[in-house]
């Protein structure tokens, strides 16, 4: 009958129309979740960009004071601790460099070389700390009369 058909016509299009809204549920739901995968992937490349930026900033750093390491000790390495001047190695490299410009130029050059005398006593009477004042007076007072561009070394 009629009415049959007509109730069967409605409970159908109930039915497709609770399929719709689930798909349309559904497809809503997806979207939400890509939606919140798109953000979660900007906040895990932002967190990637922050991590490279971390890492590169931790390797200069690294770099920046392996250097400075690494030119104190080549400092400690031609200095004498105690008089600030070249110790005898860097001064006998200095020195060397010295005399080939001077012989490359035709230039004439001036070494002074002298010893303190009864150095070892000053040592055995007044002990190593006046010793140690003594050489670094002479150093102070040596520098005075010295140029910028001489070489100045402890042998």
């Amino acid at each position: 009958t009629a009415r049959q058909l007509a109730y069967q016509r409605v409970a159908h299009e109930s039915v497709a129309s609770r399929l719709q809204i689930e798909t349309l549920n559904k497809e809503n739901h997806v979207l939400q979740l890509e939606q919140a995968l798109g953000a979660k992937a900007v906040e895990n490349s932002r967190l990637y960009i922050i991590l490279l930026l971390l890492t590169l900033g931790f390797i200069a750093f690294w770099a920046y004071r392996t250097k400075r390491l690494q030119l104190h000790f080549m400092s400690l390495s031609q200095v004498d601790g105690l008089t600030g001047i070249a110790n005898r190695p860097h001064f006998l490299k200095q020195a060397q460099a010295t005399l080939e410009a001077a012989r490359r130029a035709k230039q004439p050059v001036c070494i002074i070389l002298f010893d303190l005398d009864h150095f070892k006593s000053i040592n055995d009477k007044y002990g190593h700390a006046a010793g140690d004042q003594v050489l670094k007076q002479t150093v102070s007072e040596c520098q005075v009369f010295m140029r910028s561009s001489d070489s100045f070394g402890r042998f």
